[in-house]
């Protein structure tokens, strides 16, 4: 097989083609695997930001015997594990540890659930969730554990949370003094019971969550977007940077070819002018390297 390539000239540039076919396919598939894996990043941390404040926040407010019970309880109410750890007993990198010095929420996969991890402000401990997935208790239970940090405090410490909280939310987040609009009146009046309502824009594929904070005001949450498959402008990016890379390819290995045709042609055109001494350089046996040594021997019998 490999005297066949370098016996062929066709066989060989069909070779370098196919090969960078499919190492240009493999990359487009890289990357496009890769953006896909960034894009979901932010998707999990553009959602998990708001909630994971608030309930590192609640945590940190409660006393220091009662926090287990406190974990236990939201758990319970999220349908997801809880759990505190002390930043030095978890193996972080210092990339990991900058994020969540900052404030920022930790996201990373494990197995079939996704572990989120927040420091607690001014302490060393770290809050874990463990989600496996977006689910309407899970919904419910951050809105009771927001309105319960927002509500627990004085109209000037509210408002100033809620502050706090709009600056990091990546989500929508307002409190209006108005019922929420759009709402049914069965949900209506759930609202007027003090539940959360969970409410599905039809056709637009979005949340919005809406809960009664006071006697006049209202929160309301959303439009929280569901995960979207790659937009058809980031395809085509993509599709855009894989032809580029073919097309390069492409160049170099006919540019190559072109090269060596363009050697025989020169040596030619001097035999032509009357330098009998001029020799090409035979580089293969393929169809161009036999050419050259045609060239040659015409040269030595003239």
């Amino acid at each position: 097989m490999r005297r066949t390539l370098s016996d062929s000239t066709f066989l060989r540039v069909y070779a370098l083609l196919l090969l960078a076919l499919v190492l240009t396919f493999g990359l487009a598939l890289l990357g496009y695997l890769a953006v896909d894996q960034v894009r979901q990043e932010n998707y999990r941390e553009r959602l998990a930001s708001g909630p994971m404040q608030v309930l590192a926040h609640l945590a940190a407010e409660q006393p220091a015997d009662e926090r287990d019970e406190w974990l236990a309880s939201m758990s319970s109410t999220l349908g997801v594990p809880m759990t505190l750890h002390s930043i030095d007993d978890v193996s972080l990198s210092y990339f990991d540890r900058s994020r969540l010095n900052e404030g920022r929420p930790l996201v990373e996969r494990h197995d079939a659930a996704w572990s989120v991890l927040r420091r607690l402000p001014d302490t060393s401990w770290l809050l874990e969730v463990r989600v496996g997935g977006l689910k309407e208790m899970q919904l419910r239970g951050a809105t009771e554990a927001l309105r319960t940090w927002l509500s627990g405090v004085s109209e000037d410490e509210s408002a100033e949370r809620l502050a706090r909280l709009q600056r990091v939310f990546k989500i929508p987040l307002e409190v209006s003094p108005t019922p929420p609009t759009g709402v049914d009146p069965i949900q209506q009046s759930r609202l007027e019971g003090g539940e959360v309502v969970v409410r599905l824009e039809p056709g637009l594929g979005v949340l919005y969550v809406h809960a009664r904070l006071g006697a006049d005001r209202w929160l309301n949450i959303g439009p929280i977007p569901s995960f979207e498959p790659m937009p058809i402008s980031l395809a085509l990016v993509l599709l855009g940077i894989m032809l580029l890379v073919l097309a390069g390819t492409i160049y170099f290995v006919v540019r190559g070819v072109e090269g060596r045709v363009e050697r025989l042609e020169r040596a030619a055109t001097r035999i032509a002018g009357g330098n009998l001494d001029t020799r090409v350089k035979v580089e293969s046996n393929d169809f161009l390297g036999r050419l050259g040594m045609a060239f040659n021997g015409m040269a030595a019998q003239v």
